[in-house]
């Protein structure tokens, strides 16, 4: 996964309500999107590091905190270390 431009996102999801966290890839290993309807969830903060997006916010409908967490783990026991 590359730099992902806005209508590369366009095509993963339907419509334009909807926002993304991406963490780019990283030698090997692959890249994370984390993609969500803004109509139905709203970001209030986002944390990324190797292998894992975090999203914090808030489901719309019944005004609860939710989080959103994303983790790539290597396949290989060596690189799990």
């Amino acid at each position: 996964m590359q730099q992902l431009e806005n209508r590369d996102r366009c095509e993963l999801w339907p419509g334009n309500e909807f926002d993304w966290a991406v963490r780019e890839v990283e030698g090997q290993s692959g890249g994370l999107i984390s993609i969500w309807n803004r109509k139905l969830f709203v970001k209030t903060s986002l944390w990324h590091n190797n292998g894992l997006i975090v999203v914090n916010g808030r489901w719309i409908e019944d005004n609860g905190e939710l989080v959103i967490i994303n983790v790539y783990a290597p396949c290989s026991s060596t690189e799990k270390a």
